[in-house]
């Protein structure tokens, strides 16, 4: 309570709470090693050395394939991609299983701003996750579906999408379902996911709702608060070859994220799917936007890193690394594996196989001031997308907070 409680203002703001949701980026929701947390493995999950945790998968009876486009033939299944080695230099990711990350280790390391990852969910999960699932329950559903390299859209079923997974013969195009459900909450949409993600997900206070250190938790219910999620992110297989955009391009969040992968297919060429994250220090933002700025002058509006035009692709990361000395957190994320993302940190995903993921957002008093400094680039860059908005309401969640815990402190006293 005391730390929740030095990290909320002492006088209200002037801001009044007001409609709308914190919108993510085109993106999935989301420093060195140190002494806190020295207990864990510091090693980082490549596909050679982990074993996977992939789901039981059931075939797909009439699958609808998809319709060939640019999608550069054959790239998915470049041996290099999937091995996972690299000579590029990377930062060490503190891994942990979910026992033994509790608030106060979670804590040590968030301080940070150290991303982190946590295997071995699945068990904890009471539903199946699967296409199978998807296409079962929720089939007749129209989606819009965006194809990662071109940007192309259009509308799908549920159904027909999940139908694809999986089946990578004569396959050219790359698209996602992403942040699904688009408008509606997810707890009203898919009641029974919301449960499953709630009593799974790992340090719940923090990640919850209704989490006592999820400032976002303390907005009175007669108030419209952002919408945070949970939302999903489901990808088809994408490459990382030179020129290629990945699943999800550069980008940074608003607020503290976690996402959980829970199904992979299996690779083009059948080992354990996965996808690769690259996640850079928040301190390292003023190197990468001058090493983007110099490589990409004239190729987007403003800010390199919040126009998500890029992907930084192995080519580009070793240029970074040379020019700059910059190293992203390399992670391969299996089922079962969260990745927790503070606010701040840039990153990007690049899907190895078919994927399945869910992620939600959260506010952690130890990242109050990335948000803030975030709220105000956007707000700085005044560029015509929705989810630039101060949908955050950062200073009227601090305001709801502040007076929730001196009332429950007042509370404790009498």
């Amino acid at each position: 309570m005391e730390s929740l409680l030095a990290a909320l203002p002492a006088t209200p703001p002037n801001t009044e709470p007001s409609p709308g949701g914190i919108g993510k980026a085109n993106g999935e929701a989301a420093g060195p090693s140190s002494s806190a947390g020295a207990s864990a493995a510091t090693t980082v999950k490549t596909p050679d050395t982990e074993t996977s945790l992939n789901m039981t998968r059931t075939s797909l009876d009439s699958p609808v394939q998809p319709e060939p486009s640019t999608f550069p033939s054959g790239s998915a299944t470049s041996a290099q991609t999937l091995s996972g080695t690299s000579s590029i230099p990377c930062h060490q990711a503190r891994i942990f299983t979910d026992a033994e990350l509790t608030d106060e280790v979670f804590q040590s390391i968030w301080t940070l701003g150290e991303p982190i990852v946590v295997t071995n969910l699945c068990p904890k999960f009471r539903i199946e996750w699967t296409p199978d699932y998807f296409r079962h329950k929720y089939g007749n559903q129209s989606c819009l579906i965006l194809e990662c390299q071109t940007d192309q859209n259009k509308r799908v079923t549920v159904g027909e999408f999940f139908s694809w997974f999986g089946k990578y013969e004569g396959r050219r195009d790359c698209w996602k379902l992403k942040d699904w459900p688009p408008s509606t909450d997810f707890k009203s949409a898919f009641p029974e996911l919301y449960d499953d993600f709630a009593q799974a997900t790992p340090v719940p206070n923090y990640v919850r709702r209704d989490g006592v250190f999820n400032i976002a938790s303390h907005f009175p219910s007669n108030t419209v608060a952002p919408d945070l999620g949970p939302k999903m992110y489901n990808a088809m297989a994408s490459y990382e070859a030179e020129n290629s955009k990945g699943s999800t391009r550069l980008h940074m969040d608003m607020a503290d994220a976690v996402n959980i992968m829970l199904y992979a297919a299996s690779t083009p060429d059948g080992r354990p799917g996965c996808a690769a994250w690259d996640l850079f220090r928040s301190e390292d933002s003023p190197k990468l936007r001058k090493f983007l700025r110099r490589k990409f002058k004239g190729q987007y509006t403003n800010d390199p890193i919040h126009s998500q035009q890029f992907y930084l692709d192995s080519k580009l990361r070793q240029e970074l690394y040379d020019e700059f000395g910059v190293k992203s957190y390399r992670i391969y994320q299996r089922p079962g594996d969260a990745v927790f993302i503070p606010a701040g940190c840039a990153h990007q995903v690049c899907n190895l196989a078919d994927c399945i993921k869910v992620a939600s957002d959260f506010v952690s008093p130890e990242n109050i001031d990335r948000c803030e400094m975030l709220t105000r680039e956007f707000r700085e860059q005044n560029q015509s997308m929705a989810w630039k908005e101060d949908v955050l309401q950062l200073r009227t969640m601090m305001w709801f907070a502040w007076l929730s815990c001196t009332r429950q402190e007042k509370d404790i006293m009498s």
